[in-house]
């Protein structure tokens, strides 16, 4: 859940490479030095991260990601303007947020069913007595 959350853009740019999709710059030649260092997006002493010749394929992967940035490649750097978000914007993510937070407390509400149930086999089986029968139910309840 956490990952999914953390994956939405929301307009700020931080250098936790974790708040970044995972698939923006995923590498078909993984052994190319400098790929990874290049997704924390923050560089405030301007040295070059990744050599000139890598900043080709990282404006694309950029352009083709989902996050509807816009990146502009002088050459040497590469700028990532990010738009303020509007109030539609905005509200759309909080209904995409409220999607995923529910999807997530459904998953858990399942998780514990099949619990009980397991725990009520056994019961049936004779395999746990009523008070541990009580204890797993009461546990699972959080």
């Amino acid at each position: 859940m956490q990952h999914e959350m953390a994956s939405i853009r929301t307009g700020e740019l931080t250098g936790d490479s974790g708040s970044h999709p995972g698939g923006l710059l995923r590498d078909p030649h993984p052994a190319e030095p400098g790929r990874k260092s290049a997704r924390s997006g923050a560089f405030p002493d301007h040295h070059p991260a990744v050599g000139v010749s890598q900043i080709g394929p990282i404006e694309r992967a950029i352009r083709v990601s989902d996050l509807g940035l816009n990146p502009a490649n002088d050459g040497k750097i590469i700028r990532l303007p990010i738009p303020p978000l509007t109030e539609e914007r905005r509200k759309e993510l909080v209904k995409k947020l409220h999607g995923v937070a529910e999807h997530h407390r459904v998953s858990v509400r399942n998780i514990r069913r099949d619990g009980n149930e397991a725990v009520k086999k056994l019961l049936k089986d004779k395999k746990i007595t009523e008070d541990d029968d009580k204890k797993a139910t009461t546990r699972s309840k959080g």
